[in-house]
């Protein structure tokens, strides 16, 4: 659970981007008395939305920030991207273990294949640590026995067998980088209590900002001719 710091900010949040959706959805006008004192009638619409928008994102800031919400969140982003990277892993290794043709449209794999020489086999060394959409690996060509090591195999650059490390790259293509992100997002954050608590006030967050965002261009556009003739040239 969050501790009273970061259930205060959280509330401070809630409380703001509530506000501020309840004044749009709500249609309630920026005037009368704040506080009695001040006039709101008399402050220009737009001067109003700046001064929301930097509110919400104070309030979203201090969220963001405080220890034991980045604590909450860490379990969740572990699974996230632990998922992402087994199935990246999977189809990386596919790629050089099956027919190319299996995971063409996956992943695109630069290195100098010379898997049609029976004589020659190769070793891979993965890249270490989660995997990204482009990244790079080493690998190398030996003899597949002692038999042809006077063979005098060279790769099409000229490189003769047995090779040194050498490097290769890798990338996955956007659709299946994507599709594997999504897969990995609805895995990870099932529907539960703790995952309501710690995304809500995120919702709720961005609806707000959507409407600060809304309502200043609008005030903008109304307040300032020359906005005006800037998005009607």
């Amino acid at each position: 659970m969050l501790d009273d710091v970061a259930e205060k900010a959280r509330r401070n949040l809630m409380a703001v981007s509530s506000g501020i959706v309840a004044v749009w959805a709500l249609g309630i006008p920026l005037d009368g008395k704040l506080v009695g004192a001040v006039d709101l009638g008399a402050v220009e619409p737009w001067r109003a939305w700046v001064a929301a928008t930097c509110v919400l994102a104070y309030f979203a800031a201090r969220y963001h920030l405080a220890p034991s919400t980045t604590k909450e969140w860490e379990p969740w982003r572990v699974r996230r991207t632990k998922d992402v990277s087994t199935q990246l892993r999977k189809t990386f290794q596919d790629a050089f273990n099956l027919v190319p043709e299996a995971t063409r449209t996956r992943i695109r794999v630069t290195w100098q294949d010379m898997r049609g020489a029976d004589e020659l086999t190769y070793s891979i060394n993965e890249p270490t640590g989660p995997l990204r959409r482009r990244g790079q690996f080493t690998y190398a060509w030996h003899y597949s026995s002692f038999r042809h090591k006077d063979s005098g195999l060279t790769l099409p650059d000229g490189t003769p067998c047995p090779t040194p490390a050498l490097q290769g790259e890798f990338c996955f293509s956007r659709r299946y980088y994507f599709a594997c992100q999504w897969r990995a997002i609805r895995a990870a954050y099932k529907p539960s209590w703790q995952l309501l608590e710690l995304s809500f006030p995120w919702a709720l967050a961005f609806g707000a900002a959507a409407v600060c965002f809304w309502r200043l261009g609008v005030s903008l556009y109304y307040s300032f001719p020359f906005v005006r003739q800037l998005l009607t040239a």
